[in-house]
């Protein structure tokens, strides 16, 4: 690859090799549902050229990959998937930070009185993660967490947060330790613009998924709440949802998180910019397809091959989250299964079992 300002590290037998020559092309990307970035690369490996297959160092499943731009650590994390085909010259590599461990390990907790952060700090420190920060949530809560992920224990926590602060949380793993950032909060600072740096941008609206209308009903039909809005059904007619009504929960905030306006799906494509990856915010000023003013980036893909260096991103009209409901006493505890080692949540001994890759 000719981007001299890249570096690709391999560690291989705890040794590090400087891979990037061998490179063809580069893709890191992330998604706010997804606790972890991903590094994909092509490893020249030819099969016809015995000189040069010979010289490449193939990565192994555990090896580390180290990604820098302009000195600037942007990835660390683990070769996932190796995949060599015979007819191919070159080797296809999968690479996730150290977030995917809390994705691909479960775990048992009964979390009483409990603040968001103390539950990452816990997960994190059980399944031996290294900890960066955790945004205080400013609330407690309980969770009969049985068999979740890690992933979705600390969501959950930072779920209950949001209900209470309206701040938006995600995980993003940095110089190889976990952290709880508030999302968009970053500003990027650039401007999109499609007359300097977008090549291509595309905004699509439907009303698949409108619900303007939403009837709570008890058991025997009859109508405990209904939350609409007007303006909505003014300007669309009636889209109605119905749904039960439920003992210990608050049914209008249920109601009301029923509503749902137009489904709104907004792409850019363009030059890259190293700091435009989800979780930022960005400037639009790309009028033709109504991408004007302050969006927030929801999955953001940088390619760096045949000496450029593009990027495309996913972006939302409003600051989502990757919400996840906290489980019930009352609710099925058979999820958890198997034995595991013994931990204490606040004076309550509960099973844990986690499965780690190291």
């Amino acid at each position: 690859m000719k981007f001299p300002n890249l570096k690709l590290w391999l560690r291989h037998n705890n040794k590090d090799y400087d891979i990037t020559p061998m490179v063809d092309g580069i893709t890191w990307s992330g998604d706010y549902k997804q606790a972890a970035r991903t590094l994909d690369f092509d490893l020249l490996y030819p099969t016809n050229d015995i000189n040069v297959s010979n010289k490449t160092i193939v990565p192994e499943v555990g090896d580390y990959v180290f990604f820098n731009v302009d000195g600037k650590e942007l990835f660390r994390g683990i070769v996932w998937t190796v995949d060599v085909t015979e007819n191919n010259q070159f080797i296809q590599v999968n690479c996730y930070d150290i977030a995917v461990y809390l994705t691909k390990s479960s775990l048992a907790y009964n979390l009483k009185d409990i603040a968001p952060e103390a539950t990452a700090k816990k997960v994190c420190n059980d399944l031996k993660l290294p900890i960066g920060s955790f945004e205080a949530g400013g609330i407690t809560y309980n969770d009969c967490a049985l068999g979740k992920t890690g992933y979705d224990m600390i969501m959950a926590g930072y779920t209950e947060a949001m209900k209470k602060n309206n701040n938006k949380y995600m995980v993003r793993a940095d110089l190889g330790k976990i952290n709880v950032i508030k999302k968009g909060i970053v500003k990027v600072p650039i401007e999109l613009d499609s007359k300097v740096n977008v090549f291509n941008a595309q905004f699509n609206e439907t009303l698949d998924g409108m619900v303007n209308k939403v009837i709570v009903y008890d058991e025997t039909g009859a109508i405990k709440h209904t939350e609409e809005n007007t303006k909505w059904q003014n300007a669309y007619g009636i889209l109605q949802s119905a749904i039960s009504y439920q003992e210990d929960e608050d049914n209008v905030a249920l109601a009301k998180k029923a509503l749902k306006d137009t489904t709104k799906k907004c792409s850019v494509e363009g030059f890259g910019d190293v700091r435009a990856i989800t979780g930022n915010a960005i400037t639009l000023k790309v009028p033709h397809t109504k991408l004007t003013g302050l969006f927030y980036i929801d999955n953001d893909t940088h390619n760096w091959k045949n000496e450029t260096y593009t990027m495309s991103l996913t972006i939302a009209f409003e600051n989502l989250m990757d919400e996840v409901d906290i489980q019930k006493e009352s609710e099925d505890k058979s999820s958890s299964g198997g034995s595991g080692s013994s931990v204490d949540i606040n004076g309550k001994e509960v099973k844990a079992q986690f499965t780690a890759y190291y």
